[in-house]
Protein backbone atom coordinates (compact mmCIF):
# COMPACT_ATOMS: atom_id res chain seq x y z
CA UNK A 1 0.00 0.00 0.00
CA UNK A 2 2.69 2.07 0.52
CA UNK A 3 4.48 1.43 -2.40
CA UNK A 4 1.28 2.37 -4.09
CA UNK A 5 0.73 6.04 -2.40
CA UNK A 6 4.04 7.25 -2.41
CA UNK A 7 3.78 8.11 -6.24
CA UNK A 8 0.39 9.28 -6.06
CA UNK A 9 1.14 11.77 -3.40
CA UNK A 10 3.79 13.27 -5.70
CA UNK A 11 1.07 13.58 -8.53
CA UNK A 12 -0.85 17.25 -7.95
CA UNK A 13 -3.84 16.96 -5.43
CA UNK A 14 -6.46 17.07 -7.95
CA UNK A 15 -5.04 14.87 -10.69
CA UNK A 16 -6.60 11.43 -11.66
CA UNK A 17 -3.61 9.72 -10.97
CA UNK A 18 -3.50 10.37 -6.74
CA UNK A 19 -6.80 9.79 -6.71
CA UNK A 20 -5.86 5.81 -8.95
CA UNK A 21 -3.23 5.41 -6.68
CA UNK A 22 -4.66 6.55 -3.54
CA UNK A 23 -8.01 4.21 -4.18
CA UNK A 24 -5.58 1.37 -4.72
CA UNK A 25 -3.53 2.29 -1.17
CA UNK A 26 -6.83 2.55 0.13
CA UNK A 27 -7.64 -1.03 -1.36
CA UNK A 28 -5.03 -2.94 -0.16
CA UNK A 29 -4.88 -1.34 3.63
CA UNK A 30 -8.35 -0.37 4.40
CA UNK A 31 -7.55 -0.40 7.97
CA UNK A 32 -5.40 2.32 7.50
CA UNK A 33 -7.23 6.07 7.72
CA UNK A 34 -4.38 7.67 6.07
CA UNK A 35 -4.71 6.28 2.53
CA UNK A 36 -8.71 6.75 2.96
CA UNK A 37 -8.21 10.66 4.10
CA UNK A 38 -5.48 11.80 1.15
CA UNK A 39 -7.98 9.86 -1.28
CA UNK A 40 -11.15 12.19 0.12
CA UNK A 41 -8.58 15.31 0.28
CA UNK A 42 -8.15 14.71 -3.63
CA UNK A 43 -11.55 13.93 -4.87
CA UNK A 44 -12.55 16.78 -2.62
CA UNK A 45 -10.20 18.75 -4.51
CA UNK A 46 -10.89 17.55 -7.93
CA UNK A 47 -14.19 18.23 -6.90
CA UNK A 48 -13.78 22.07 -6.52
CA UNK A 49 -11.77 22.83 -9.15
CA UNK A 50 -13.42 20.31 -12.49
CA UNK A 51 -15.59 21.93 -14.94
CA UNK A 52 -17.89 19.00 -15.49
CA UNK A 53 -21.13 19.19 -13.45
CA UNK A 54 -22.02 15.23 -13.67
CA UNK A 55 -17.62 14.82 -12.58
CA UNK A 56 -18.05 17.02 -9.60
CA UNK A 57 -21.45 15.10 -8.49
CA UNK A 58 -19.48 11.99 -8.77
CA UNK A 59 -16.13 12.78 -6.87
CA UNK A 60 -18.63 14.38 -3.60
CA UNK A 61 -20.34 10.96 -3.92
CA UNK A 62 -17.40 8.96 -3.58
CA UNK A 63 -15.35 11.44 -1.36
CA UNK A 64 -18.33 11.24 0.92
CA UNK A 65 -18.39 7.57 1.20
CA UNK A 66 -14.34 7.75 1.79
CA UNK A 67 -14.73 9.96 4.96
CA UNK A 68 -17.42 8.08 6.29
CA UNK A 69 -15.24 4.64 6.34
CA UNK A 70 -12.53 6.44 8.00
CA UNK A 71 -14.15 8.72 10.33
CA UNK A 72 -16.44 5.24 11.37
CA UNK A 73 -12.40 3.97 12.48
CA UNK A 74 -11.10 7.09 13.56
CA UNK A 75 -13.89 9.09 15.43
CA UNK A 76 -11.66 11.20 17.22
CA UNK A 77 -9.82 13.22 14.34
CA UNK A 78 -11.09 16.05 14.03
CA UNK A 79 -10.21 17.26 10.91
CA UNK A 80 -11.21 13.71 9.04
CA UNK A 81 -14.23 14.93 10.97
CA UNK A 82 -14.34 18.21 9.48
CA UNK A 83 -13.65 17.18 6.24
CA UNK A 84 -16.77 14.99 5.99
CA UNK A 85 -18.46 18.06 7.20
CA UNK A 86 -16.97 19.96 4.55
CA UNK A 87 -18.01 17.49 1.66
CA UNK A 88 -21.74 16.91 3.18
CA UNK A 89 -21.58 21.19 2.76
CA UNK A 90 -21.09 21.01 -0.98
CA UNK A 91 -23.31 18.37 -1.45
CA UNK A 92 -26.16 20.38 0.29
CA UNK A 93 -24.78 23.52 -1.34
CA UNK A 94 -26.01 21.63 -5.22
CA UNK A 95 -29.06 19.82 -3.63
CA UNK A 96 -30.68 20.66 0.02
CA UNK A 97 -32.54 17.85 0.21
CA UNK A 98 -29.35 15.50 0.01
CA UNK A 99 -28.32 16.19 3.39
CA UNK A 100 -29.87 17.48 6.55
CA UNK A 101 -28.20 20.98 7.67
CA UNK A 102 -28.43 19.65 11.11
CA UNK A 103 -26.18 17.47 10.23
CA UNK A 104 -23.44 19.20 8.77
CA UNK A 105 -23.48 21.66 11.42
CA UNK A 106 -22.96 18.81 14.46
CA UNK A 107 -20.23 17.90 11.97
CA UNK A 108 -18.53 20.74 11.92
CA UNK A 109 -18.88 21.18 15.90
CA UNK A 110 -18.02 17.55 16.74
CA UNK A 111 -14.58 18.56 14.72
CA UNK A 112 -14.26 21.89 16.46
CA UNK A 113 -14.78 20.57 20.28
CA UNK A 114 -12.29 17.46 18.84
CA UNK A 115 -9.56 19.89 17.56
CA UNK A 116 -10.30 23.42 18.85
CA UNK A 117 -7.07 25.10 18.23
CA UNK A 118 -6.60 23.48 14.44
CA UNK A 119 -6.72 26.13 11.93
CA UNK A 120 -7.63 23.30 8.94
CA UNK A 121 -10.74 22.31 11.51
CA UNK A 122 -11.59 25.93 11.44
CA UNK A 123 -11.52 26.38 7.80
CA UNK A 124 -13.41 23.75 7.39
CA UNK A 125 -15.55 24.29 8.92
CA UNK A 126 -16.02 28.48 8.03
CA UNK A 127 -15.64 27.59 3.78
CA UNK A 128 -18.35 24.96 4.54
CA UNK A 129 -20.71 27.20 6.21
CA UNK A 130 -19.89 29.89 2.90
CA UNK A 131 -21.05 27.22 0.67
CA UNK A 132 -23.87 27.04 2.12
CA UNK A 133 -25.45 30.92 2.34
CA UNK A 134 -24.98 30.54 6.05
CA UNK A 135 -22.98 33.31 6.97
CA UNK A 136 -23.21 34.20 10.22
CA UNK A 137 -22.21 30.86 11.36
CA UNK A 138 -19.09 30.99 9.14
CA UNK A 139 -18.29 34.47 10.72
CA UNK A 140 -18.33 33.13 13.96
CA UNK A 141 -15.53 30.51 13.45
CA UNK A 142 -13.41 32.98 11.10
CA UNK A 143 -13.58 35.06 13.82
CA UNK A 144 -12.25 32.09 15.77
CA UNK A 145 -9.55 31.37 13.57
CA UNK A 146 -8.65 34.87 13.04
CA UNK A 147 -7.83 35.53 16.71
CA UNK A 148 -5.97 32.25 16.92
CA UNK A 149 -3.94 32.90 14.05
CA UNK A 150 -4.07 36.42 13.33
CA UNK A 151 -1.42 36.05 10.38
CA UNK A 152 -2.90 34.14 8.83
CA UNK A 153 -4.88 35.47 5.57
CA UNK A 154 -7.56 32.89 4.65
CA UNK A 155 -10.02 33.66 7.66
CA UNK A 156 -10.13 37.33 6.83
CA UNK A 157 -10.79 36.27 3.47
CA UNK A 158 -13.72 34.58 5.03
CA UNK A 159 -15.14 37.37 6.94
CA UNK A 160 -14.68 38.71 3.61
CA UNK A 161 -16.53 36.65 1.73
CA UNK A 162 -19.22 36.66 4.07
CA UNK A 163 -19.44 40.56 4.39
CA UNK A 164 -19.84 40.66 -0.17
CA UNK A 165 -22.67 37.59 0.57
CA UNK A 166 -24.37 39.85 2.77
CA UNK A 167 -24.82 42.85 0.53
CA UNK A 168 -21.90 44.80 2.53
CA UNK A 169 -19.52 45.54 -0.23
CA UNK A 170 -17.77 48.26 1.75
CA UNK A 171 -16.66 45.87 4.42
CA UNK A 172 -15.95 43.05 2.10
CA UNK A 173 -13.73 45.38 0.45
CA UNK A 174 -11.51 46.81 3.53
CA UNK A 175 -11.65 43.34 4.96
CA UNK A 176 -10.18 41.64 2.45
CA UNK A 177 -7.68 44.05 1.95
CA UNK A 178 -6.46 43.17 5.28
CA UNK A 179 -6.32 39.89 4.40
CA UNK A 180 -3.76 40.98 1.71
CA UNK A 181 -1.64 42.16 4.35
CA UNK A 182 -1.05 38.76 5.87
CA UNK A 183 0.33 35.17 5.12
CA UNK A 184 -1.45 32.98 2.74
CA UNK A 185 0.69 30.01 3.47
CA UNK A 186 1.31 28.85 0.40
CA UNK A 187 -3.02 28.82 -0.12
CA UNK A 188 -2.18 30.77 -3.88
CA UNK A 189 -5.46 28.80 -5.18
CA UNK A 190 -7.28 30.64 -1.99
CA UNK A 191 -5.67 34.06 -2.68
CA UNK A 192 -6.55 34.21 -6.43
CA UNK A 193 -10.12 34.02 -5.17
CA UNK A 194 -9.61 36.82 -3.02
CA UNK A 195 -8.71 39.23 -5.42
CA UNK A 196 -12.00 37.89 -7.47
CA UNK A 197 -13.84 38.93 -4.47
CA UNK A 198 -12.21 42.16 -3.71
CA UNK A 199 -12.88 43.09 -7.34
CA UNK A 200 -16.61 42.12 -7.21
CA UNK A 201 -16.60 44.00 -4.30
CA UNK A 202 -15.34 47.17 -5.78
CA UNK A 203 -17.99 46.38 -8.59
CA UNK A 204 -20.73 46.37 -5.87
CA UNK A 205 -19.56 49.51 -4.60
CA UNK A 206 -19.59 51.35 -7.97
CA UNK A 207 -22.37 49.89 -8.75
CA UNK A 208 -24.11 51.36 -5.17
CA UNK A 209 -22.64 54.68 -6.72
CA UNK A 210 -24.21 54.69 -9.61
CA UNK A 211 -27.86 53.73 -8.34
CA UNK A 212 -26.81 56.66 -5.43
CA UNK A 213 -26.59 59.45 -8.29
CA UNK A 214 -29.78 58.23 -10.08
CA UNK A 215 -31.97 58.40 -7.29
CA UNK A 216 -30.89 61.83 -6.42
CA UNK A 217 -31.85 63.16 -10.00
Amino acid sequence: AETTATPALRAPVASPERATGLRHAAALAPWDTRYATELGRSLLARAFTGADPSRRALDLAEARATFERAARMAPEDGELQALLARTLAALFAADPNAVSSARIRAGFDRAIALEPRNANVLELAAQGYLEMGLTADARAVALRCAGLFPDFALPMADLGVAALLEGRAQAAADTLTLAFRRNWHGEESAAMAAKSNYVAALREMRLGEVLSKEKRR
